[in-house]
């Protein structure tokens, strides 16, 4: 999941987390909501169109919005708290993290369709975000489905 998102009562979320990270889960699944933006802002275009264009061009992109590059990225990363290149970094490899978890095909290729340099890269990267490397991802799953 991408984007802001409501929780209606998120200190009952913690509370649960520090006994139950089961019922936690639960129950922010359950009361999770997406934020709806009171407009379309151009940080909230921006990462849609990182989110679904590999090859973006920010100095273009600004350019287009009448924006120098460094006011684009200051101002992007006031909203959603990282630089545009992170925040697309972190939308590939949360698709490729989907990828590793529900389909069988091999890490390197994945890495390569969601515009990794070659799987090392997204070895990092995943750490980085999940804290595990995706080999550790894709035994856990193996493991869960065998369950």
């Amino acid at each position: 999941m991408e984007g802001h998102f409501r929780v209606a009562d998120p200190d009952l979320v913690v509370r649960l987390a520090e006994k139950d990270k089961q019922e936690a889960m639960s129950a922010l699944a359950e009361s999770i909501k997406p934020a709806r933006p009171a407009s379309r802002h151009w940080t909230g275009l921006l990462a849609s169109d990182l989110r679904t264009t590999a090859c973006l061009s920010l100095r273009r992109w600004a350019g287009a919005f009448g924006m120098r590059p460094e006011e684009l990225s200051r101002g992007f990363h006031r909203e959603f708290g990282v630089s545009p290149k992170q925040y697309r970094l972190q939308a590939r490899t949360r698709r490729a993290w989907r990828e590793v978890l529900l389909s069988s095909r091999t890490l390197t290729t994945i890495a390569h369709d969601q515009g990794f340099s070659d799987l090392s890269h997204l070895s990092r990267s995943m750490r980085l975000l999940t804290g595990q490397p995706p080999s550790a991802w894709r035994s856990m799953a193996r493991n869960s489905v065998q369950a």
